[in-house]
């Protein structure tokens, strides 16, 4: 360690969350992701990165709803 507080990495997986992007909090010139370590992390976490899920509630009240149409006819 060199005692610069940035020499542990740790990985969360199944929590959700919002953060600010990293382009508007990194300040200039010292943005790691430009390094070859960076981008070695950024490449890594890209596997574990899942589009939002969709509105369940909402699909289901349109399922509910057409399953109500097709029983009227």
């Amino acid at each position: 360690t060199d005692k610069d507080y940035n020499d542990i990495i740790f990985q969360v997986r199944g929590a959700k969350g919002t953060a600010p992007l990293m382009d508007s909090v990194v300040a200039e010139g010292k943005d790691w992701r430009t390094t070859d370590m960076g981008q070695a992390l950024v490449e890594y976490a890209k596997a574990y990165i899942t589009p939002d899920e969709p509105n369940f509630d909402e699909a289901l009240g349109d399922l509910v709803s057409d399953l109500e149409s097709v029983l009227e006819d």
